[in-house]
C-alpha cells in the first residue's frame, strides 16, 4: 500500500536521503543493536547436541507413514542443518569474523557444502530413496524455454529498477567521471592523464570479488537446491500438494533467515523475514511449474544482483512521473505474463502436477 500511495501521491514531499549501507553497517556494529555472533561455544555445543537428536529421531521415524507433520518435521531438520553448518567455525574455536569477510565467506561455503551433502542422504534415507531427478529439477526437456522464461518473468518485474539503474549509470558515465577525473587534474596538475588511464584498467577490476561470487552463483545454487529442490521432492513424497509445498518451503525458506537477528536489529530481521519468504514463493512457483532447477536459480540470482528496489526515489527523482510510469508498467506485463501462462505446468510438463508419482 505504500508504494502505490508513492507511485501516486504527486504531492509527496521529498524525504531526506538514507544511506542504507551505512544504516547496515552501524545496526551490525553497534552493541546497542546487536548481540555479539561470537556465541560462547557451550551454546553453539548444546544447540548442535538438540539438534543431532532430531536427527537421530527423524531418521527413526516410520519412512512409509506419509504424514503433513512429519514432512514439516524433516524439512526442520533440514532447513536447521543448513543454518547450523554456518556456526560450525566458531564452535570448532575460529575467530567469527564480518560475513563479507572472504576467510569468513570461503568457510561458510565449505562447511555449506559439506552440510548439504550430508542432508542430501538424510532426505534420501526418509524418502525410502525416492529422490527423483526430475522432482530434484534436473531434467533435460525444455530446458532452455524453462530459463528463457524465468529470466523474462523476472525481468518484467524488475522493468522499474532497471530503468532506474540504466539512468543512474549512464549519469556515473557522464557526470561522475568527468567531475572525479576534472578534480584530480586540478589537484594535481602533475598527474599525466595518459598514465591515469592505463593504471584505471587493470584485470582485477573486471574479476566479481569472492562476496559477489557467493551472492551471484554460490548461494542462488545451494540454497535453491536445499529449500526448493530436497524440500519440495521431499514434500510430494509425503503427498502435500504442490500450493502447499510452494507455501510451506517459502516460510521455512524466510525462517532460514532469522538467525541474523544475531546481527541485525529485530525490525531488519522481520523485514528480511517478509521479503525472503515472499521471494521465495516466487521462486517456487517457478521450480514447481517448470519443474526445472536452474529457472529458479536463474531467478534467485537475478534478485540478488537486483536487490530491493529503491521505492523512496520515486518521491523526489527528477524524472519520478516516468520512472513510476515505467514501474507500473514492469508489475502490469508481469502480472499478465503469468495469467496468460507463461509458466502453465503444462507448458512444461511438470512432474509436481502430474498424476503420477
Amino acid at each position: 500500500f505504500y508504494t502505490i500511495l508513492v507511485l501516486f501521491n504527486q504531492n509527496t514531499p521529498k524525504p531526506p536521503k538514507l544511506n542504507h549501507e551505512l544504516f547496515f553497517a552501524h545496526a551490525k556494529t553497534s552493541r546497542a543493536y546487536r548481540v555479539s555472533p561470537n556465541m560462547p561455544r557451550v551454546v553453539l555445543g548444546v544447540a548442535f547436541f538438540v539438534y543431532f537428536g532430531l536427527v537421530i529421531l527423524g531418521l527413526c521415524a516410520p519412512v512409509n507413514t506419509f504424514s503433513k507433520l512429519i514432512a514439516y518435521y524433516h524439512c526442520f531438520v533440514i532447513g536447521a542443518g543448513y543454518v547450523l553448518s554456518l556456526y560450525v567455525w566458531p564452535l570448532l574455536g575460529f575467530e567469527t569474523k564480518s560475513r563479507q569477510h572472504p576467510t569468513e565467506i570461503k568457510r561458510r561455503t565449505l562447511s555449506l557444502v559439506l552440510a548439504i551433502a550430508l542432508l542430501i542422504v538424510y532426505a534420501w534415507y526418509v524418502t525410502d530413496g525416492n529422490l527423483r531427478a526430475d522432482l530434484l529439477g534436473f531434467r533435460i526437456e525444455y530446458f532452455i524455454i524453462s530459463v528463457l522464461s524465468s529470466l523474462t518473468l523476472t525481468l518484467s518485474l524488475f522493468l522499474g529498477p532497471i530503468c532506474l539503474l540504466a539512468i543512474r549509470w549512464r549519469l556515473f558515465e557522464c557526470g561522475g567521471k568527468s567531475n572525479k577525473n576534472n578534480n584530480d587534474n586540478e589537484t594535481n596538475p602533475s598527474l599525466n592523464p595518459n598514465q591515469k588511464t592505463q593504471s584505471s584498467f587493470q584485470i582485477s577490476q573486471w574479476l566479481p570479488s569472492i562476496s559477489t561470487i557467493r551472492d551471484l552463483v554460490t548461494a542462488p545454487f545451494l540454497e535453491e537446491l536445499v529449500f526448493r529442490s530436497i524440500m519440495s521432492n521431499l514434500m510430494f513424497h509425503f503427498h502435500l500438494s504442490p500450493i502447499t509445498i510452494g507455501i510451506s518451503t517459502s516460510v521455512i525458506f524466510g525462517l532460514a533467515h532469522v538467525h541474523h537477528v544475531l546481527e541485525m536489529p529485530i525490525v531488519i530481521v522481520l523485514v528480511m523475514f517478509t521479503y525472503t519468504s515472499l521471494f521465495a514463493l516466487y521462486s517456487s512457483f517457478i521450480f514447481l511449474c517448470s519443474g526445472h532447477f536452474f529457472a529458479a536459480v536463474v531467478a534467485h540470482s537475478f534478485c540478488n544482483w537486483m536487490g530491493l528496489p529503491d521505492f523512496q526515489v520515486l518521491m523526489y527523482h527528477p524524472n519520478k512521473v516516468i520512472l513510476r510510469a515505467v514501474f507500473v508498467l514492469g508489475v502490469v506485463l508481469f502480472v499478465l505474463e503469468i495469467v496468460f501462462g507463461i509458466f502453465a505446468p503444462s507448458l512444461y510438463d511438470s512432474p509436481y502436477f502430474s498424476h503420477h508419482q
